[in-house]
């Protein structure tokens, strides 16, 4: 399976919902990854920050992929109860606002006389 399965060990319905995905479309316990985050994500209001998300979530998946190295990984498929929403105070680059404006321009073709 091209499908890594996020599961959150500390919610219930996580792990249940997840394991229906699994059983139902076929994608084997190794792709399965249990990660054990702090129990304020479970509110929906509440933002995760990056660094956290960095931590808790991304660290986990980069290990993942190194110790699993032969699978192939199309996909990062979250369970229930995730953080929805991450909250970074980083200022855009300026080449990422270059990028921005270069992308919301019109184009040259669509100009009228």
């Amino acid at each position: 399976s091209e499908v890594l399965v996020l599961v959150n060990e500390s919610s219930p319905v996580s792990k249940e919902v997840a394991n229906r995905y699994m059983q139902a479309r076929g994608i084997p316990e190794n792709n399965r990854l249990s990660l054990s985050l702090p129990r304020y994500v479970l509110h929906p209001e509440r933002p995760m920050s990056l660094d956290m998300f960095e931590e808790e979530i991304w660290a986990a998946v980069k290990t993942w992929e190194a110790d699993n190295s032969g699978l192939p990984l199309r996909a990062l498929l979250y369970s229930t109860d995730f953080p929805v929403r991450i909250r970074t105070s980083r200022q855009p680059t300026t080449r990422s606002r270059t990028s921005l404006r270069a992308s919301t321009r019109p184009s040259s073709s669509r100009a009228t006389k």
